[in-house]
């Protein structure tokens, strides 16, 4: 867990920042944590999480047309499927953006 992080030396001056810093480090963690264990069921690993969040990418082409150039992977074929959600199309709309902007 500690090497997905990827911390770094982070310099700052005032207590309110580095307080800041600390609490949304923290609230990060957290959310990727309750995402793995309570919504995945604890079916995927960090590493896996933080690749597929660090690694999904998708490309305007047109106005109304965009490119998943993500490669495809056993977790985005599951979260495709679980939660009816286009992850593994190579083509999507605007609707589908939309829909996996709101889920």
């Amino acid at each position: 867990m500690k090497s997905e992080l990827d911390a770094r030396p982070v310099f700052m001056q005032k207590e309110e920042t580095i307080k800041g810093h600390f609490l949304i480090c923290y609230a990060a963690t957290l959310l990727e944590r309750i995402f793995q264990f309570k919504v995945l069921d604890d079916a995927w690993s960090t590493t896996e999480i933080c690749r597929f969040i660090k690694e999904f990418k998708v490309v305007k082409i047109s106005e109304h047309k965009y490119i998943n150039v993500t490669r495809s992977s056993p977790l985005i074929t599951y979260l495709s499927h679980t939660f009816n959600l286009p992850f593994d199309n190579y083509y999507l709309s605007d609707k589908q953006i939309k829909m996996m902007h709101t889920r």
